[in-house]
């Protein structure tokens, strides 16, 4: 026999996500997946089995809508962003782990605890679930001929017409010289 509790309680997950680099022309349209490691972990309302996608036009934050919690437990998912093809974009491929501690106090109430840990970062909690993209804006082919800026400002056609008058008061003052000495 199960016991029955009073409440249930649910839990509302904030995603974010952040784009650095320049701005695109079009927004890309991020996918945020999270799945249930847990078997029989409660998910939102519009998930697909153990499964659910949320997406998000450029930069922002979203709710996930909420996960509603009737037993005691520990249930675990996982939250990543599909990476996607759009180009000059580079997509955060880190993964979270979230667990989430649903308890009863001695009124048959239920209360979580929510852990998230970054897979890979070791044991540090993260206080947000946070994809951080980059988008580099494509560089013109105007942009992409052009020399590489050296720091040297000097025209080059000054330096190409000093040489040139040095060349030629050199080759006037040997010849002078050169017919000086055969007179």
């Amino acid at each position: 026999l199960m016991p029955v509790y009073a409440m249930e309680t649910a839990l509302h997950l904030p995603v974010e996500v952040v784009l650095e680099g320049d701005r695109p022309v079009q927004p890309e349209t991020f996918v945020i997946q999270m799945k249930a490691l847990t078997q029989n972990a409660p998910m939102p309302e519009q998930s697909e089995g153990h499964h659910f996608v949320i997406e998000m036009q450029g930069q922002g934050k979203k709710e996930i809508p909420a996960i509603k919690f009737t037993q005691p437990g520990i249930y675990q998912y996982e939250i990543r962003q599909k990476e996607g093809n759009a180009k000059n974009y580079t997509y955060d491929s880190c993964v979270y782990n979230i667990t989430v501690y649903c308890t009863s106090d001695a009124s048959k109430e239920l209360e979580i605890t929510v852990v998230a840990f970054e897979e890979g970062d070791g044991e540090v909690k993260k206080d947000k679930v946070c994809f951080v993209n980059r988008y580099e804006s494509p560089k013109s082919s105007e942009e992409a001929n052009k020399p590489a800026k050296t720091g040297d400002d000097t025209p080059v056609q000054i330096v190409l017409g000093v040489l040139l008058i040095s060349g030629f008061f050199i080759l006037v003052f040997s010849v002078k010289r050169h017919v000086e000495k055969r007179k």
